[in-house]
């Protein structure tokens, strides 16, 4: 699963639509690139039991590397990669934080 998370720089004034005129740059905004990677083999893994096993997890779940997870009794690998926009807007910083982990992730 691949989530991309926009931040626009705006900050948000109550009762105020967004003024598209104020958001900030792309490269300067708080955007980033989510990335769940999940291995199960389990074949139909439930999503339900899946992302309740997750929400039931600490932040630690998010350093980027491997955690086991009991969705319902089933076994399932989950690692998480967070690249900020700018680094994914860069050829050589995207290969080496998403291309290169991505891969070896498919290749075990």
């Amino acid at each position: 699963m691949i989530e991309v998370v926009s931040g626009t720089g705006f900050d948000h004034i109550p009762g105020e639509e967004p003024d598209p005129t104020r958001f900030g740059d792309a490269r300067a905004a708080r955007s980033e690139l989510q990335i769940s990677l999940l291995r199960s083999p389990v074949p139909n893994l439930s999503w339900t039991q899946l992302w309740s096993s997750l929400s039931a997890q600490d932040d630690s779940i998010y350093d980027g590397g491997d955690h086991e997870l009991d969705t319902g009794g089933k076994p399932c690998t989950y690692r998480y990669l967070n690249v900020a926009l700018e680094n994914a807007l860069d050829r050589d910083a995207f290969r080496e934080r998403v291309i290169a982990p991505v891969r070896a992730w498919l290749d075990r």
